[in-house]
C-alpha cells in the first residue's frame, strides 16, 4: 500500500521534475518536500501547513489532490478514527446494567445539540470564504527591508503571501519575512479555504532606505 509520500514522489519522477524544480516551482521549502516524500511530517509547523504543501505538490506534479489527500489522512489519521469508531459502537451497548430514563434522553439531547451545532458550522463555512486580517504591514506604509507581514484567519485556511505557501498556527496566525528591494511595492495576502472560497488583500508599501 503506497503513502502520500511515495504517490507524490512517483508523480515528480514521472513528470521528470527535480526536488529543486518543485521547491521552485511550488515555494516549498526543499527540506519540507523531502520530509514529505518521506512521510515525514513532525517537524512542519501545523496540519494546515502539512496540508496546504501536499496540495501545492499534487496539482504541480498532475496528482488528483482529493486522492493525495485521502491517503494522508489515511495513513495519518487512520488508527484515532478506527479507536473513534470502536468507542461509538460500544457508548451504545448497555450490557447487564441498567440505565434509567432521564440518563438516556440527557445524552439523547446532548447529541441533538451537538449535531446542530456541528451542522450549523458546517453550513457557515461552506458558504462563506475564511477570514483573513492582516495587521502588518499597514497600507501606505513605509518599512525597511528586511520586515514582516502577519496576520489571522481561520486554523485551516491555506495561506500565501505574493504566491507562497505560508504556515498557519493552531490560533490562526501566520507571518513571513520579506526581504524586498528599496522602492514601491504591492503585496498580495490570500486565504484559501476548504471550500474553494478565497479572501484577498492587498497591501501597497513603500521600502525606505536603510
Amino acid at each position: 500500500m503506497k503513502s502520500v509520500g511515495m504517490i507524490l514522489k512517483h508523480g515528480r519522477e514521472k513528470a521528470k521534475i527535480s526536488l529543486e524544480q518543485l521547491a521552485d516551482r511550488t515555494k516549498i521549502q526543499p527540506e519540507y518536500v523531502q520530509a514529505i516524500e518521506a512521510d515525514d511530517f513532525t517537524n512542519f509547523p501545523s496540519e494546515v501547513a502539512i496540508r496546504g504543501f501536499i496540495t501545492l505538490y499534487a496539482k504541480t506534479v498532475g496528482i488528483e489532490v482529493s486522492s493525495a489527500l485521502a491517503v494522508y489522512r489515511r495513513d495519518q489519521h487512520g488508527d484515532e478514527e478506527s479507536q473513534s469508531s470502536r468507542v461509538s459502537k460500544n457508548f451504545f451497548v448497555i450490557g447487564k446494567k441498567r440505565i434509567q430514563h432521564w440518563t438516556v434522553w440527557t445524552v439523547l439531547l446532548g447529541l441533538v445539540l451537538g449535531f446542530s451545532l456541528y451542522g450549523i458550522v458546517i453550513v457557515r463555512n461552506i458558504r462563506q470564504a475564511p477570514s483573513l486580517s492582516v495587521n502588518s504591514p499597514q497600507n501606505d506604509a513605509h518599512v525597511v527591508s528586511p520586515f514582516v507581514v502577519k496576520g489571522i484567519t481561520l486554523t485551516d485556511a491555506v495561506v500565501e503571501i505574493d504566491g507562497e505557501a505560508v504556515g498557519v498556527t493552531q490560533d490562526g496566525e501566520f507571518a513571513k519575512e520579506l526581504d524586498l528591494a528599496q522602492g514601491p511595492h504591492v503585496i498580495s495576502i490570500r486565504a484559501k479555504g476548504r471550500n474553494g472560497k478565497e479572501n484577498f488583500q492587498e497591501r501597497t508599501i513603500t521600502v525606505d532606505p536603510q
